[in-house]
């Protein structure tokens, strides 16, 4: 576990030493029907995603919730284990459990990339862990920013702003606090990058 100052805030990062957690080719052809029935089966008139910018597809509860694909089960106990491990970076109690309540896979294309935003303002009960499970070379990476997100900018607006860059690798599990500015830069790669996002509440 590495703990990295950010801004004020503590970002807690995991490397997760067992690929077949998250890289077999089960695991993608499950995840690839997960994204096809959100596809599929979302209303019409939901708004999805209104950070990305080229070509995203996010997979977001609904007919098959993320911690629910067959497959997965391994690496969501891992994520589970390790949600538990940051809560002292996070909270100043000692929570007796936690729990999902927004979950979702987004996946970048060439050319895509994440306008600066935040998860939440208010709660600080909350916290944003994020699974790094496809990352090629010459990936989109996270970035995060100083300041409060005053309206949705992508990276080349913020020109005199402080940005951290994360460098995120495939297997590694990133948590940041809920309220901190944050962007996702350029993907470069014809392979897309896929993660697995997750807001969970801590429980007293």
């Amino acid at each position: 576990m590495i703990i990295q100052d950010v801004f004020n805030t503590k970002v807690v990062r995991v490397m997760c030493e067992v690929p077949d957690f998250y890289d077999t080719p089960s695991i993608h052809k499950n995840l690839e029907r997960a994204f096809h029935l959100a596809e599929t089966y979302r209303p019409k008139n939901l708004k999805v995603g209104q950070e990305g910018v080229g070509k995203f597809e996010t997979m977001m509860g609904g007919h098959m919730p993320v911690e629910m694909i067959p497959g997965l089960e391994p690496l969501m106990a891992w994520i589970s284990f390790h949600i538990m491990n940051a809560a002292p970076y996070y909270v100043d109690f000692k929570p007796s459990g936690f729990q999902f309540f927004r979950t979702w896979a987004n996946k970048m294309y060439e050319g895509a990339e994440g306008k600066a935003h935040q998860h939440g303002k208010g709660d600080d009960d909350v916290g944003v862990a994020i699974f790094y499970l496809q990352v090629p070379e010459n990936s989109s990476d996270l970035v995060f920013l100083e300041g409060d997100v005053v309206a949705q900018k992508t990276l080349d607006e913020y020109l005199g702003e402080t940005k951290i860059y994360a460098n995120v690798k495939q297997g590694e599990l990133v948590f940041h606090d809920n309220k901190i500015t944050h962007a996702i830069t350029k993907h470069n790669n014809v392979v897309p990058r896929i993660c697995l996002v997750f807001e969970f509440r801590y429980l007293r």
